[in-house]
């Protein structure tokens, strides 16, 4: 039921401002029970007009939120409300063209369109930070995310069609892949030549400098064809970015076996330490985490300058209460500018400064980083990146520690 007074002082000073009107009629009519009748019917007057501008205000603001509702079924996105069995309150028209595009006749369900029966498939989705990907057919993919609505026992589910960009991710792929295998088997070829040509000249009396144009040219094909490598193993690791089968991985034999190759190809004579815990292991896939590591350390030797330092460490730390293996590798160098740290991971990117002019190698590729990242990726880890103009730089990531179950 409406209630006109809900303040006794809101009412109080109506009365006092109606004392006006009281005496005015007072006056005329001679009449004070005529007089406060007015009034009274004055102050209930007020009362309702107020109380209908309040109506018609909410009449417009139900107006807008119907347009508002309207534009958001129209959306080029599917949202729809479900509760904690997946049954659809309500959804959006793109819902429903995804339901129509997987051949499903009851839309009732969210889970009948994840091709899920159980329930708690919602709740795993809701407590993972990760953005998953769902075939509605072939060739049509979403990415979806669920989200729960607080202190409400419902879901909101958000789907987005990302078919193109898939198209395109393989495209690229297929592209980067096929020309790598076509160009890796005529510089294998033109490498032999040259090591051919380089062994005759041997053979002829010649003096050191004859040499220099078969090194040069030996040092370019050794830098593409590694650059092909790399690309295929790029290819081949965004091509796989998730896997189930993980192993229990030996890290410590790993990155022994690289340090105590980088070792024997250490020209710039720099100072590597190693601090090793050689009983921590992780699970994961082996050949991946190798190229981790080895990016990661011939990074380092590679652009950083003669005599310095470099720490490797593998370790247990604890990261939110548990137990976590870092990697971690430390160097006293020339350091890396602020503006580049983000984008040390893209594909083809080169710090061209004198981070690399100070080692006295040839820029990389650019592409050892984002073999990194994607690789760490695959383990649900990322790359730390922690560097200071002039006082070296640390890279790092952290895994889940294998933690050995014993019946």
């Amino acid at each position: 039921m409406m209630t006109f007074f809900k303040k006794p002082q809101n009412l109080l000073w109506e009365w006092l401002a109606a004392i006006p009107v009281v005496l005015v009629i007072y006056y005329i009519f001679d009449d004070i029970f005529i007089g406060l009748a007015s009034a009274f019917f004055l102050i209930i007057l007020h009362h309702y007009l107020v109380f209908f501008k309040k109506i018609q205000k909410s009449n417009e603001q139900m107006v807008t939120l119907k347009k508002l509702m309207e534009g958001i079924k129209e959306l080029p996105i599917g949202l729809c409300i479900c509760d904690t069995s997946g049954s659809i309150l309500w959804k959006n028209n793109k819902i429903d063209d995804y339901f129509k595009s997987s051949s499903l006749q009851d839309k009732s369900n969210i889970l009948k369109l994840f091709n899920q029966k159980d329930s708690k498939f919602l709740t795993d989705s809701v407590n993972s930070d990760r953005v998953m990907t769902l075939e509605i057919q072939t060739d049509q993919y979403v990415e979806y995310s669920i989200v729960d609505l607080p202190d409400s026992g419902y879901y909101l589910v958000y789907m987005r069609d990302i078919s193109d960009r898939i198209y395109l991710e393989n495209s690229r792929k297929i592209f980067f892949g096929n020309i790598s295998h076509e160009l890796r088997i005529p510089l294998t070829v033109l490498k032999g030549y040259i090591e051919i040509l380089e062994n005759e000249r041997k053979q002829q009396k010649y003096e050191k400098s004859d040499l220099k144009p078969y090194k040069n040219m030996q040092t370019q094909v050794d830098r593409l064809l590694n650059m092909v490598n790399q690309l295929l193993t790029l290819t081949k690791i965004e091509g796989n970015p998730f896997f189930e089968d993980k192993k229990v991985v030996d890290m410590p034999d790993i990155i022994y076996s690289i340090y105590d190759e980088a070792q024997v190809r250490n020209s710039n004579k720099q100072k590597i330490s190693l601090y090793l815990d050689d009983e921590l292991m992780v699970k994961g896939h082996d050949q991946s985490l190798r190229e981790v590591v080895s990016n990661l350390v011939y990074n380092a030797i590679e652009h950083n300058p003669k005599n310095s330092e470099i720490e490797i460490h593998w370790e247990k730390v604890q990261k939110d209460g548990q137990d976590y293996a870092m990697f971690s590798i430390k160097d006293n160098g020339t350091g890396i500018s602020k503006e580049h740290i983000n984008r040390l991971t893209e594909r083809f990117y080169v710090v061209n400064s004198a981070r690399n002019r100070g080692s006295n190698k040839n820029v990389g590729s650019g592409l050892g980083l984002a073999i990194v990242k994607n690789a760490l990726k695959m383990h649900d880890s990322e790359l730390i990146v922690e560097s200071e103009k002039n006082k070296g730089s640390c890279f790092k990531f952290y895994l889940p520690a294998y933690q050995e179950v014993v019946n």
